[in-house]
Parts: C-alpha cells; sequence; structure tokens
C-alpha cells in the first residue's frame, strides 16, 4: 500500500524548498491528505477560506506583500473552477500562486461519479503550466523533478530560461481510503537552485540627449536604482501611484502629469520605461508613439513599447547611466515647474469639499512610513493617479491592475494586512466592488487585522457616469451600468461581526 503521508510530505517538502510559507485551504474531503500534510508542517503558516475565489485574491494579497509564492489547496469538482478569477489576475500581474486540486482517480472522469470533472489543464489559457501528479506512487525522484519544475514556471525561471512569474495547476489524484494512521516521516528536500544573468544588451544610446524615465507599476523596491539613474540623466520620473517609487519623496518625482501630458509641447528622443501598464491612458497612448525601451527581466510583453530588452533594472541602470554622453534639463525643469504649480493647487482645495477626491487624500494622509494603501480598480486608483502627489511619506501601494476586475479586492487587501501585521493597512474601495467580495469579511471573525476598509458608497458605478453612453438618453442605463444595490453597508458589516462607521464629512472621516 502507497503511504500517502510520504507523498504529500514530499510534496509539502518541495514547495518549501522553493519558498511557500503560507498556504490557504478549503473544505473538502478528496483534499484531506493534502490538507493534513500541510497542517503537519511547522514553518507554513495555514489559513482556512471558506469560499475558493476569496481564498484565491486573499493567496494574491500575501503574495504581493511578500514577493514569494503562496499555495492554494481545493477539492475537487467546481471548487477548482472557483479559482479562475485570480489565475487571471495572477497570471496578469506576474504573482507567483500554486494551486493545487485534489481529484478523483482518471478511470472516474467521465462516468458520471459524484464531484468528478475533467480538472486537467482547466487554467490553460492562464497558468504558466500544468502539472498532473497521478495517483500516488513509489517514484518520488519522478514526482519532485516534475514539481520542481512547476515551481521554477512558478518563479519565472528555468535552469536555461526566464519566463513571466505566475500561477501554475498542479492537479493531485486521491483514491479512497483518503486516510490511514502511518508512523510520521521527515521529508528532506536538496533542490538545486536557478540563477538568473542578465541578457547582454546591445543599444547605442550616445546620441540622445532628452531622455524620459517611466515607472509604471511594480511589486516591490527593486526600482531604487531609477533615482540614481534619473539624477545622472538629469530625467524626469512619470512615476505611477503603483511603482513603488511616487511616494519617495525624490526631487525629480513627476506625479501630476496626467492632468497636462496631452496639453504640453515636449518630445523626448528616448524614453526609458521599467514596470507594468501605468494607470493613466494618456500615457500609455503617449508611449506608443515615442522611442519607448522597456526593461523587463522576466521576457514580459508589453503594447507600448518600440523596444524590449530583457535585463534586470539594475543592469539596465547601469548600461544607460554609462552610455548617455550628455543631457539637457530643460525638459526636466519644465516638469517640475508645472507639476509643482498642479499639486499646490490639488493640496489647497482638494478638501474644500466632501468627495471622492477628499476622501482619498485623507484616507493617504492617515497613513504612516511603510504602512500599505490597497486601491479599489474604477474610480479609487484612477483619482489616486490624479490627486496624490509626491509626498515625504513612503507607503506601499497595491492594486489588483492585472486584469483590473472589481471582483477579489477585500480578499486580496486582507491578504496585504494579514501578512504584515506590524504595519497599518487601508483599503479605498467602490461599493459594487465591496459588495462582490464580502464573504472575505469571513475572516475577520478569526483573525486580528491591523486594518481600516473605507467603502465610497454612492449607490452604484460612478465610472460608468464618464461612458459616452451616459449622455444619451438611454432608460436601461441606472439600472444595467451603474447598478444601484441600496445596501445598507453598516448591516452587511454588522452580519459579519465587524466594527462599522458610516460618515457624511470630511470632518467625520477625519
Amino acid at each position: 500500500m502507497i503511504n500517502l503521508n510520504k507523498w504529500c510530505q514530499t510534496i509539502v517538502s518541495v514547495l518549501y524548498a522553493k519558498g511557500v510559507r503560507y498556504t490557504c485551504i478549503s473544505p473538502g474531503s478528496r483534499n484531506t491528505p493534502l490538507s493534513l500534510s500541510f497542517l503537519e508542517h511547522p514553518k507554513i503558516k495555514c489559513y482556512s477560506i471558506l469560499d475558493e475565489r476569496s481564498s484565491g485574491f486573499f493567496a494574491l494579497g500575501i503574495a504581493l506583500k511578500t514577493q514569494a509564492p503562496v499555495a492554494l489547496i481545493c477539492t475537487s469538482g467546481t471548487a477548482l473552477a472557483n479559482y479562475l478569477p485570480s489565475v487571471i489576475e495572477s497570471d496578469l500581474n506576474r504573482t507567483p500562486l500554486i494551486f493545487l486540486s485534489a481529484d478523483r482517480p482518471e478511470k472516474l472522469i467521465g462516468t458520471g461519479e459524484n464531484q468528478t470533472i475533467n480538472q486537467k489543464n482547466i487554467f490553460k489559457n492562464f497558468n504558466r503550466t500544468f502539472i498532473d501528479i497521478g495517483l500516488p506512487h513509489e517514484n518520488y525522484n519522478s514526482l519532485i523533478k516534475d514539481l520542481d519544475a512547476g515551481m521554477n514556471a512558478s518563479l519565472g525561471y528555468n535552469y536555461t530560461n526566464i519566463f513571466l512569474p505566475g500561477p501554475i495547476h498542479i492537479n493531485c489524484q486521491f483514491d479512497e481510503p483518503l486516510f490511514y494512521k502511518y508512523h510520521e516521516e521527515n521529508i528532506h528536500c536538496t533542490l538545486q537552485s536557478a540563477n538568473y544573468k542578465s541578457s547582454k544588451i546591445e543599444l547605442d544610446l550616445r546620441s540622445y540627449s532628452r531622455p524620459l524615465i517611466v515607472c509604471g507599476r511594480n511589486k516591490s523596491d527593486d526600482m531604487l536604482p531609477v533615482l540614481k539613474l534619473s539624477e545622472d540623466l538629469n530625467a524626469p520620473i512619470l512615476a505611477d501611484p503603483l511603482s513603488q517609487l511616487r511616494y519617495s519623496n525624490h526631487k525629480n518625482i513627476i506625479s501630476a502629469y496626467n492632468h497636462y501630458l496631452d496639453k504640453i509641447n515636449f518630445e523626448p528622443d528616448v524614453v526609458f520605461y521599467f514596470g507594468l501598464s501605468p494607470v493613466s491612458k494618456i500615457l500609455n497612448n503617449k508611449m506608443k508613439y515615442w522611442n519607448t525601451i522597456l526593461f523587463d527581466s522576466s521576457n514580459g510583453y508589453n503594447n507600448y513599447a518600440k523596444t524590449i530588452i530583457n535585463t534586470d533594472i539594475q543592469t539596465a541602470c547601469n548600461y544607460i547611466s554609462d552610455s548617455i554622453e550628455k543631457t539637457n534639463p530643460s525638459m526636466l525643469n519644465k516638469f517640475l515647474n508645472i507639476d509643482t504649480k498642479i499639486n499646490s493647487i490639488i493640496s489647497d482645495n482638494i478638501c474644500n469639499d466632501w468627495s471622492e477626491n477628499s476622501i482619498i487624500s485623507m484616507c493617504f494622509n492617515f497613513l504612516s512610513n511603510n504602512d500599505n494603501i490597497f486601491i479599489g480598480n474604477s474610480m479609487p486608483i484612477r483619482n489616486m493617479d490624479n490627486f496624490i502627489g509626491s509626498t515625504n511619506t513612503n507607503i506601499n501601494t497595491f492594486s489588483n491592475r492585472g486584469a483590473s476586475g472589481i471582483d477579489g479586492v477585500v480578499s486580496s487587501a486582507i491578504g496585504v494586512a494579514e501578512s504584515n501585521s506590524e504595519s497599518k493597512t487601508l483599503l479605498l474601495i467602490g461599493d459594487l466592488s465591496f459588495l462582490h467580495d464580502i464573504n472575505a469579511l469571513l475572516f475577520t471573525g478569526r483573525h486580528s487585522l491591523n486594518m481600516t476598509i473605507v467603502v465610497i458608497n454612492n449607490n452604484g458605478g460612478g465610472i460608468f457616469s464618464s461612458l459616452p453612453i451616459a449622455d444619451k438618453e438611454n432608460e436601461h442605463f441606472l439600472d444595467f451600468w451603474t447598478t444601484p444595490q441600496n445596501i445598507n453597508v453598516r448591516k452587511v458589516a454588522k452580519s459579519y461581526e465587524v466594527n462599522c462607521e458610516t460618515v457624511n464629512s470630511n470632518e467625520e472621516l477625519s
């Protein structure tokens, strides 16, 4: 008889050796052997998350904050399908998530057996790789090899190439009985490390004298070399609110560009682009026509760059700094002059009235160094881009901007808060996005979080009022676009035993 404990402990040991320290487990019978092995591991923290969709986004939040892979476990059947939205966000946000699904034996597929579907490669359009490890067997070397290769794909590399980090799906078949009392064994895995080396840069940059730097969204502080590069080049940095650079209080950071980028005359001769897509549509459109060079260590894709260089940020910044011979600071001074004036106007007027803009300003000012803010999609992230400029406070910013959906935002924010309890976490979110993911509040009943959720309750999708369809005589606009729900958020929060206050002015919010 195959030792189920040893089989599952081997799986856990490989994942631990590759960096997994958190696991989200959703209830089920078929996943019992896997769940037990993770729960028995002394150095992996396990969470019980009822809803698989919420679990996926909660794990995403932890991975965004910790910059490490997070494992998820579910039972067979439609439980697995509920991970799909978070798989898509993990794919587009380049975040390593390890989805482990329990499954019936292959002989039962297509027979009408209860809770049995074809789970193989169900996420094929979005995951980095799919592994079906089959029923437990004695060839542990084969198991370890397959899992090691799968984890490398999730982390964004193998031993010869480099790829985009992202989700992988590991399908684990189990036959009954699902639980035996075995003598516990200690399993240790020693795996080869994969070392990434930057590709050689072959660019002639000597003729450029008007460089511009653009920093899109980024998940960590590895963009700090860009600050020194901007000093070397006298180049402005158009810093997205999710770049982890906008709030570094650096003298060359430009933040109010979305207000004037399409209204002033200037033309950089080269644009050095780091990170993923910025929030600003105006900036994205501009980059399509500029001489934009993207530096991306993950063989990334981007619609805005004419040239993509596969290298890390430090190597790129060193190369650029050494290559460009002389630059003209006039463009930097022009940007700084306009940006200073606009940010001054915003600062003097943003809290004059009770509005979504004053709410985001007060939320941001509530935070201290190294605190976290998670921003909902639609209007909150756009308001942040428009009205929160460079500050003296170093704030970590997060948002689910891979697919930019409104699903799972509360869960992801809770994941950030749970993995960083020593700092405050604030989630700013609209009412529809909040209601879409209220099951995430179940988590708060068993855990103490240093977290505040601010719900902008304008009774529907306010962003749709900016669409052309809103200007027409459309009798269906309210019901099918704005979709007001008339929900009492305080009663919703109370039903989950979450403290709630309703405020209607800047003074009350403060």
